[in-house]
């Protein structure tokens, strides 16, 4: 059976996520039952859509292999770790540094390149994008900060309108 050619796969996911994100949900169970649903229901559907998110779908899954390494990279790297492999055999500590020097980073350019090839100019980006994000990320941990002090009993919206808490996060972007 073959999708009416009016039925846009993309719109119709689209607005079973967003009736699904009303209230508290968990972001897995949400997924399981509208996978669910298009499963029973309409399954043309969830083929078409599979097939629109394919190359999007590979994309997250390298993305999310590349984070693990970077994280294994980060953890190997503790002082205890070291130590342990400096004396350890030359092919533990050859090991060790392999898994640095092949862990992927995104240079200028857009690719991902092995660390060990990476030179003095693809360092500094990949560095000030670190540096970016860390800022971004105080910013939004000093925002959270504010709205704890003010929010007390209650939630953020027994306290605050959208015009209150962009009044907000603007006198946190000044202070920051």
């Amino acid at each position: 059976m073959e999708l009416e050619p009016e039925v846009d796969p993309e719109l119709e996911v689209l607005a079973r996520v967003e009736k699904g994100r009303v209230g508290p949900y968990q972001a897995r169970v949400l997924a399981q039952q509208i996978l669910a649903e298009l499963r029973e229901h309409d399954p043309q559907i969830l083929d078409a859509w599979l097939g629109l998110q394919a190359e999007n779908m590979l994309w997250s899954l390298i993305t999310q292999m590349d984070r693990r390494d970077r994280g294994n990279a980060r953890r190997t790297s503790a002082r205890s770790v070291f130590a342990a492999v400096a004396n350890s055999p030359a092919s533990a500590r050859r090991q060790a540094v392999t898994e640095w020097l092949t862990t992927h980073y995104t240079t200028e350019d857009g690719l991902r390149r092995e660390l060990g090839t990476l030179r003095k100019k693809d360092l500094q980006f990949v560095a000030n994008g670190y540096r970016s994000r860390a800022s971004s990320n105080l910013m939004q941990a000093a925002f959270m900060d504010a709205l704890a002090r003010r929010v007390g009993r209650g939630t953020v919206a027994d306290h605050f309108d959208e015009e209150g808490l962009a009044q907000l996060y603007q006198s946190c972007l000044e202070l920051g």
